[in-house]
């Protein structure tokens, strides 16, 4: 089997680990994987490593608009064509697209390729457009993969054809301890910076906490920053020299994961491989509560601040940082459990094979060939 993996920028920008995981584990069950990557993304300094896992890449422009998509496949079915020549002659079987602004383009591939069709629904922003799309009039529907059993749900109430794919992360065994004597904690801020009140109000409560509790350092993401202002209020609370901005900061999962907070502010629906990676390495995740993610279970696998509460101030924040600073047996017994929640439920093995029973469901005999897309 072969299956062309298309991502946009944004979601190859911060779940390279991810992707990278998956294709390693498609090839032990001898799933031939291609992937189609934004031309920009092929000149960041991160690509070197992932470049180097991938067995074979095929540029786009990201520059893909509406009237340029026939073409921009097009390109795509004759760079598939030139490994063809070179390596493989089977033909794409699947096409697994990751990043709702190519789900058009994915579309048109497979339409050309005559290959099966699964979009991800990574963020619950997607779902509405997975039930209300074009694709439910005549021709073959494409199938939509969820991430998590909150995400597939929803799918299913809208009737759409959906497989669950429940995103996977490797367990560390055992996790380490966070916030070890004898040195200041850390926390590591994720999320877009669109949700600017929820934003700002978990920073002040972070960093107040931690100047009450002899200081600590705090990571953010460096466009989330500039978006929800973190530099001024930094230096209004005094605390611009404990304070690193840090580019695609969920990409840099060697520095993240070091961390001894995972602090997730914004309660947005969107499903990041990272915070099962810190659930996985013992990192405290506290994040604003999201009937979307399934994975963030109040004092099991996480530390969830109410909506409401996360927008309105800091307050809700600095008392859960005070909390588990002073009680370690608290972070102790949530990383244990978050630990055994990943071990237990959301092993990148157990992904691996749900999405190669997925394209196995698709691609059956009784399945309807997708229509050609000459476009």
């Amino acid at each position: 089997m072969r299956v062309l993996i298309l991502v946009d920028e944004f979601f190859a920008s911060r779940e390279r680990s991810m992707l990278a995981r998956l294709e390693i584990g498609l090839a032990d069950e001898g799933v031939r994987v291609i992937h189609a990557v934004p031309d920009s993304d092929l000149n960041r300094p991160q690509v070197g490593a992932m470049g180097g896992v991938f067995r074979s890449m095929v540029p786009y422009s990201r520059r893909v608009l509406s009237v340029t998509r026939g073409l921009a496949a097009r390109r795509i079915v004759r760079n598939l064509a030139l490994i063809d020549d070179a390596d493989e002659p089977d033909p794409i079987d699947v096409v697994h697209v990751f990043g709702g602004s190519v789900w058009e383009l994915g579309r048109r591939l497979a339409g050309a390729l005559d290959a099966g069709l699964a979009l991800e629904v990574w963020r619950a922003g997607l779902v509405q457009r997975a039930v209300r799309g074009p694709q439910r009039s005549g021709g073959n529907r494409p199938v939509f993969l969820a991430p998590d059993t909150a995400i597939e749900s929803a799918l299913r109430t809208g009737g759409v054809s959906v497989r669950p794919t429940y995103w996977g992360v490797h367990a560390s065994e055992p996790p380490r301890e966070v916030v070890p004597p004898g040195r200041a904690p850390s926390a590591m801020f994720i999320g877009s910076g669109r949700q600017t009140k929820p934003f700002q109000s978990a920073f002040e409560g972070v960093a107040s906490s931690f100047q009450r509790n002899g200081d600590g350092l705090i990571f953010v993401d460096a466009l989330a920053a500039r978006r929800a202002g973190i530099w001024k209020i930094a230096e209004r609370l005094g605390v611009l020299n404990r304070l690193s901005l840090i580019e695609e900061l969920e990409s840099r999962r060697d520095l993240l994961l070091q961390g001894d907070f995972l602090i997730q502010p914004e309660s947005a629906g969107e499903h990041k491989s990272v915070v099962l990676d810190a659930m996985s390495n013992g990192m405290l995740v506290i994040a604003a509560a999201d009937r979307f993610i399934s994975c963030l279970i109040d004092g099991r696998t996480a530390n969830l601040v109410p909506v409401p509460a996360a927008a309105s101030g800091g307050d809700a924040w600095s008392a859960m940082i005070d909390r588990l600073l002073a009680r370690p047996a608290d972070r102790r017994a949530i990383a244990a459990s978050a630990h055994q929640f990943i071990r237990s439920n959301r092993l990148a093995s157990a992904h691996i094979r749900a999405v190669l029973d997925a394209y196995m469901w698709m691609t059956a005999s009784e399945a309807i060939p997708f229509p050609s897309e000459t476009a």
